[in-house]
């Protein structure tokens, strides 16, 4: 759809010419003698100046893609996306374990330890029959994220017919607006601490700005409502910056309870009209059954 863009009709001239040289150099290697010392003066530098002309090329295919990526980004996210829900909907659809609540308040039940033992029985049904095994190692991969297929994680997904869910958008003037996420670290954390979800969200959703919280740095060991006052402060500052419409929650442990704290304490309450998702990631909204404190 970009061909016709002055930017993209460079890049393809110069891949091309990238392409011949590369060939051109590829020739001239199987040419060459397996023992370099035999080669002629001639061969060496006919050779050399091979090597220098796809090297020229290579810089002009870099500059050329440089300049035409503003033209071809929504393609390129389009693709590198389809591509990446591609993999992952073949790896974790064999993961995921849904079911349909008879109402909204089983979402909340009163005793847990039978939901528990239903899950593990289904989690040892699908770890016994699916083919749980481990990612294939991308080049530059932590091996540590990697289990075993007996362990693996299962996700369950449990929905109610009673809870209607709004697309976003649907019926709200305000989506045309700023949609600020907010992402909030935990304890002893810092604001690079999500910076992987930052990145994952900008590729997705490049119209979210995205903001890491830094306010409460060095201070977790404090009060949560304190915590919960200066990350409302934070906020509020920031949104007083354009015409911003939505503000949404990304917290990673502690991090969720801050934002809670935020809102009870009232902390929010100038921005409560534009709030929009909260999201908590292994946050103790339970407490935290192993603790001495």
């Amino acid at each position: 759809s970009q061909e016709s863009h002055p930017s993209v009709k460079v890049l393809c001239m110069c891949i091309d010419q990238w392409q011949s040289a590369d060939d051109r150099m590829m020739t001239s290697l199987q040419d060459m003698p397996v023992d370099t010392t035999a080669c002629s003066q001639q061969q060496l530098k006919s050779f050399a100046d091979l090597l220098g002309r796809t090297a020229q090329s290579t810089d002009s295919v870099w500059n050329a893609f440089l300049s035409g990526f503003p033209a071809l980004q929504a393609d390129i996210l389009a693709i590198t996306r389809s591509q990446r829900l591609q993999s992952y909907r073949a790896r974790w659809s064999v993961c995921i374990f849904e079911d349909e609540q008879a109402d909204d308040l089983s979402l909340l039940p009163v005793r847990s330890s039978s939901l528990a033992r239903h899950h593990n029985s289904i989690c040892n049904r699908l770890r016994a029959a699916a083919e749980l095994r481990p990612f294939k190692s991308a080049p530059l991969h932590d091996n540590s994220l990697n289990w075993h297929a007996d362990n693996g994680p299962i996700l369950f997904i449990s929905s109610s017919p009673r809870l209607v869910h709004r697309k976003e958008g649907q019926g709200d003037s305000s989506s045309s607006g700023i949609h600020v996420l907010i992402c909030v670290h935990g304890f002893q954390g810092n604001q690079y601490d999500l910076r992987v979800w930052r990145h994952f969200i900008a590729s997705e959703f490049p119209d979210v700005v995205v903001i890491m919280s830094a306010s409460n740095e060095g201070h977790t060991f404090e009060d949560v409502s304190e915590m919960g006052r200066r990350l409302g402060d934070e906020v509020a500052g920031a949104c007083r910056r354009g015409r911003i419409t939505r503000v949404s929650f990304l917290a990673h442990s502690l991090g969720g309870l801050i934002v809670r704290a935020a809102l009870a304490g009232g902390w929010l309450d100038s921005i409560r009209s534009r709030l929009h998702s909260f999201i908590s990631l292994g946050s103790p909204h339970m407490g935290y059954s192993f603790s001495n404190n």
